[in-house]
């Protein structure tokens, strides 16, 4: 039997027709796929419900202290050496994840997931900003705002911080837990925790200013390639979350998103401002330099009640964001399985 043969073979169909009987490695794919779903879902389910671990002792917070002494070693202001830093960083727990998988692939994948989507501490760090602003206690707010978001927090108004809160949770629904989900689906352990060394990285090097602009290219490049599949999905979950408002979502997303600093920050902010009926963008301050951003009016300014319902946006949004990967990645894994085996047969 010749080497196509030896991974499916023709039947007749009780129809009379022919069908093609797919086994060996199309079927451990598929063994592989199915595994992952399993892991993804479990880990996701633990993400939701349980806290996260202590900062000490969680692998985010380990492998940024590892790369900030990388760094020290390693800085030098060219794109060269910032390259080679986000590399270092992004292959060696690839591989890492990659041994994980081979142990243990459902086990690996939902701890992975559990451990690198951060379902749980940004809805509670999101409600507390409006439990203090219900209670009219603006410094708490401020205080609260500072663990969701990087931009500056001092002297802004009820509505900024309003506003900060409502952005950070569209966001993160893509950063924190759309993308570790989707790539766990796409790849396992190993595509979990690749994406969340790269999103680590960003958030360390990439920023615009003196020491990073070239330093920290690379790893902000690649953080937005990482994010635009799933930045996209979540776009696409927000706009079916909401049907009665979908065509406002997808005008609002192509009217001015584009003009975002970040092409995925500005696709989501803009979706659930659409989507919950008010208006996010304006001015933010990043160690006191002003960063422009397109206004999204999807309707009225926002007030602090508006932050329970970006959190319950964003849940809807993860859920359905997590089943659109899931029918997504599984079309194409059975697209590509379909060429092989034609690519097989035309050589038979």
């Amino acid at each position: 039997m010749d080497g196509g043969a030896a991974r499916r073979c023709m039947a007749r169909s009780a129809g009379g027709g022919w069908c093609i009987v797919v086994s060996g490695a199309t079927g451990y794919a598929a063994r592989r796929y199915a595994a992952r779903g399993v892991g993804v879902l479990a880990g996701a389910i633990a993400a939701f419900v349980l806290p996260e671990l202590p900062t000490v002792l969680h692998p985010t917070a380990l492998f940024g202290r590892l790369m900030q002494y990388v760094e020290r070693v390693a800085y030098r202001p060219s794109r060269i050496a910032g390259t080679l830093y986000g590399l270092a960083g992004v292959v060696g727990v690839t591989i890492l994840g990659m041994q994980v998988d081979r142990s243990s692939r459902t086990t690996g994948t939902a701890v992975s997931v559990g451990v690198c989507t951060s379902a749980h501490e940004l809805y509670a760090a999101a409600e507390r900003v409006g439990t203090s602003l219900g209670s009219a206690n603006i410094e708490s707010a401020h205080r609260e705002l500072r663990a969701l978001v990087g931009r500056d927090t001092e002297g802004l108004s009820q509505v900024d911080l309003v506003r900060a809160a409502i952005e950070s949770v569209a966001e993160n629904t893509v950063d924190a837990i759309i993308a570790p989900i989707f790539y766990g689906i796409l790849a396992g352990t190993p595509g979990v925790v690749a994406y969340r060394a790269i999103n680590t990285l960003d958030a360390m090097v990439g920023y615009r200013n003196a020491r990073y602009a070239d330093f920290g290219w690379f790893s902000a490049r690649l953080d937005d390639y990482a994010n635009w599949v799933p930045a996209r999905l979540a776009v696409l979950a927000t706009a079916i979350s909401v049907p009665r408002r979908a065509r406002h979502v997808v005008q609002q997303v192509l009217s001015n998103a584009n003009e975002h600093p970040s092409p995925n920050a500005g696709i989501i902010e803009a979706a659930f401002a659409a989507a919950l009926g008010i208006r996010l963008g304006g001015v933010n301050y990043y160690d006191g330099m002003p960063v422009m951003t397109p206004v999204y009016d999807g309707g009225r300014a926002v007030c602090a009640a508006d932050i329970q319902r970006a959190v319950t946006l964003s849940r809807k949004v993860s859920v359905l964001g997590a089943c659109i990967s899931y029918a997504l990645v599984g079309v194409c894994a059975t697209a590509f399985s379909a060429m092989a085996i034609s690519g097989e047969e035309s050589k038979g």
